[in-house]
């Protein structure tokens, strides 16, 4: 009797799981994923299912069914898959998930393809400090190295996440470096976590620095990514000039305007309680520029020791 009863109580727990599991598979939005993934090897313009980006309930089989196609043989859907990953892990608000995805991105830096390299890197940018959990860190650890392609991005992402050991490979990719790309970014990076002779490298090379478009367009947000309060000072002089060295986005617009404009929209994300109108991203929203940087410039002299946000790329 007793074996009898061990038999149904086993059968009933099967018959569970099953019933669990056929719901799982069910489920539209992995139904649409794994037809999606399918068909794009032959239409690769195919759009996204939505269901696909609006399941928070499924995230983790969603992950799960689009992970094979990280290593398919066509780089097409290879590319897709790191990007549904990409977009299924930023959209969670599941610690487990996001971090899950990271792991599943971090394997896009070893790609055979130089193109998903570079995406894999940026996508990893957008997401949290603490998404990153030991192994993932340790994997990052293993990509800094000479070979890795887009080196430059690995580098900043690595100073990003500030982990101990990074500063000695950065260091030495440094020394050995014969980009000036690589050795600006390995320089950016020690910044970031605080290199006392990195940071004296950028101050050094800002006292001969000629504000202009190129500046502000290529270095400044290079500047901004350090999180640097010294950094951050001599980005306020910009904020604080009256020169107008800088050409207007229109380009059938006449005359120059002050640099002072571009670089208030690129500090706003950066600083706490910053004094003007942004969006969630932190993206400024002031219609009347003139009026909001006498806002700004007023602002930062009575707030010399504002904070600045750094639990961000």
């Amino acid at each position: 009797m007793v074996r009898i009863k061990n038999i149904i109580g086993l059968a009933a727990i099967g018959l569970l799981v099953g019933v669990a599991t056929g719901q799982s598979i069910a489920q539209p939005s992995v139904q649409d994923l794994s037809g999606y993934l399918s068909a794009i090897r032959s239409n690769p313009t195919l759009p996204v299912p939505k269901s696909v980006l609006s399941d928070p309930q499924n995230e983790s089989l969603l992950l799960t069914t689009v992970s094979p196609f990280l290593t398919d043989t066509l780089e097409q859907v290879r590319a897709k898959a790191f990007y549904l990953v990409s977009s299924i892990g930023q959209k969670s608000n599941a610690t487990t998930v996001r971090q899950s995805a990271v792991g599943y991105i971090l394997k896009g830096i070893q790609d055979k393809s130089t193109g998903i390299n570079g995406v894999a890197t940026e996508a990893l940018t957008h997401f949290k400090i603490a998404d990153f959990n030991n192994t993932a860190r340790v994997s990052l650890g293993e990509a800094l190295v000479a070979s890795t392609h887009h080196l430059d991005q690995v580098v900043k992402l690595a100073g990003y996440l500030k982990e101990q050991g990074y500063a000695e490979k950065i260091s030495l990719l440094l020394t050995a470096a014969s980009s000036k790309k690589h050795k600006w970014a390995c320089r950016l990076a020690l910044a970031r976590m605080g290199n006392a002779p990195a940071i004296q490298y950028l101050k050094d090379k800002l006292l001969t620095a000629t504000v202009n478009d190129d500046f502000v367009y290529d270095v400044v947000p290079d500047l901004l990514y350090t999180r640097n309060a010294e950094v951050f000072k001599y980005i306020e002089t910009i904020v604080q000039s009256d020169t107008y060295a800088c050409e207007p986005a229109d380009p059938d617009a006449s005359g120059s305007l002050l640099c002072a404009y571009r670089v208030m929209e690129y500090l706003s994300p950066y600083i706490s309680n910053f004094p003007l109108r942004t969006d969630d991203q932190g993206n400024l929203e002031e219609t009347d520029y003139k009026q909001a940087l006498q806002k700004l410039r007023k602002w930062l002299n009575e707030n010399k020791n504002y904070q600045i946000k750094d639990e961000t790329y």
